[in-house]
């Protein structure tokens, strides 16, 4: 704005953003507000930084609040940000990334009865599985990432603990014999 005597006058205004340090889930998206408090400025920047890349994106203003948002699309490794306003900068902020353990494969490892007359053998990447009764099933789960515990669940029956493999890849196994037909759920509890 200028002054009647020709000298130019800051618009007074502060900010603060949200939702400062934080942690995601990776692969999400992060949106980041600055709430405005005083005269509103015209226009806003997110700046973000990440091992891979540097970016910076135009925030968009909500209707008539005194808000600017943007949002940093695909957050697959930990980040910071910041937000610069009319030459104001906030401060760094870090964003840290998490994921939630899930089922990456179920191998089935197949010890058939003797009656059966047929040879031990592993079906991969198993869902559904019709065996004799009296097959010992050895379960192979292939997870994305390691897991606090590892457990399989039946209606009305105790639950079947599953044991870590060795190995370089997380990788749990139990063996059930199965009797009867089932229908099990596994249940992943993070180590975090």
């Amino acid at each position: 704005e200028i002054r009647p005597d020709g000298a130019a006058e800051l618009a007074e205004f502060a900010f603060t953003v949200e939702p400062g340090n934080t942690e995601v889930e990776k692969g999400t998206s992060l949106l980041v507000l600055a709430r405005i408090t005083g005269e509103i400025p015209t226009d806003a920047a997110l700046f973000w930084k990440s091992s891979a890349e540097e970016s910076q994106l135009a925030m968009s203003r909500s209707l008539n609040d005194p808000i600017f948002a943007g949002r940093v699309p695909s957050v697959v490794e930990p980040l910071q940000y910041r937000v610069e306003i009319n030459g104001q900068r906030s401060e760094d902020f870090h964003v840290t990334v998490f994921e939630y353990p899930r089922l990456e494969r179920a191998d089935a490892k197949l010890a058939y009865p003797k009656y059966a007359g047929l040879e031990e053998r592993t079906i991969e990447d198993v869902r559904v599985l019709s065996v004799p009764e009296g097959t010992v099933l050895t379960l192979i789960c292939g997870l994305n990432k390691p897991v606090a515990s590892a457990t399989l669940y039946e209606a009305q029956n105790p639950p079947i603990p599953l044991t870590a493999v060795a190995g370089d890849v997380p990788v749990w196994e139990a063996k059930i014999l199965c009797d009867r037909t089932r229908q099990l759920k596994l249940e992943l509890v993070d180590d975090a």
